[in-house]
This record gives C-alpha cells, sequence and structure tokens, in this order.
C-alpha cells in the first residue's frame, strides 16, 4: 500500500515507515498462508535490516533474501 500525497512516500519520514510497516504485515498475512513473497521496492540496508527483524520476529522458518543493485 502506498499513500500519495505532495511529498513522495520515500522522502517523509512520516509515510515510509508506515509503509514498510505494511509491507512487513502483509508480507507475514502471505507467508503464513504458504505463499511466496517478492517484494520489488528501492530499500535502504537499514530498512532491510527493520523489515526482516519483523518478519523473524512473526514467522518462523522463513528466508528473507535480499538483492542489492549497484549504482550505475
Amino acid at each position: 500500500m502506498v499513500i500519495g500525497g505532495y511529498v513522495q512516500q520515500w522522502e517523509s519520514e512520516e509515510l515510509l515507515p508506515l509503509t514498510w510497516e505494511n509491507i512487513a504485515d502483509l508480507s507475514i498475512n502471505f507467508v503464513q498462508a504458504n505463499k511466496n513473497v517478492i517484494i520489488d521496492y528501492v530499500a535502504l540496508p537499514v530498512e532491510v535490516e527493520k523489515f526482516s527483524h519483523k518478519i523473524y520476529t512473526e514467522v518462523k522458518n522463513v528466508e528473507v533474501i535480499c538483492c542489492f543493485m549497484g549504482g550505475w
């Protein structure tokens, strides 16, 4: 779920954490329903760390794989 407005969610100190919380909650729901989850979103390492921590806290036997693309 992405919330729009005058500021892009990735530039907002208020919306970015909410966006990642929603992504994590939806991911948890799908994983608990035995579905694979792929997230295609730009993320900083600190965001991935927080996301992974929330997932590992809620779901057992899950693997989070992250692919960082280099700049060009």
